[in-house]
């Protein structure tokens, strides 16, 4: 198996004007979350530089958002639509630790 290349992290306002999709690597797998009192399975993003799958990001579902930004032309399109979902704060901060952990490979 080919090495995956390394994450490269990206700031948001040089990400946001343009399309926006994971990186080779990152993919949405299913696991097993603690929601609530319970244990429920959930999709989470996984990549092999992150320690375990990230399925919630300050107490927001990240598997949705994943989803709807690769349907759409820019980050900045999908932060706005996040936005209507959960706070436009909240929007941005899982904009933002995106392209921090590299996940997101950006295009022109």
């Amino acid at each position: 198996m080919a090495a995956l290349p390394p994450r490269r992290p990206v700031r948001l306002e040089e990400a946001l004007p343009r399309r926006a999709r994971l990186v080779p690597g990152a993919a949405l797998v299913t696991v097993a979350c603690l929601v609530g009192d319970g244990v429920e399975r959930r999709r989470a993003l996984s990549h092999p530089g992150l320690r375990r799958p990230v399925a919630f990001l300050e107490d927001v579902e990240l598997a949705p958002l994943i989803d709807e930004a690769a349907e759409v032309a820019t980050l900045a399109v999908a932060v706005r639509r996040w936005a209507q979902r959960i706070t436009p704060a909240r929007a941005l901060s899982v904009g933002a630790w995106l392209c921090q952990e590299g996940l997101l490979e950006i295009h022109q």
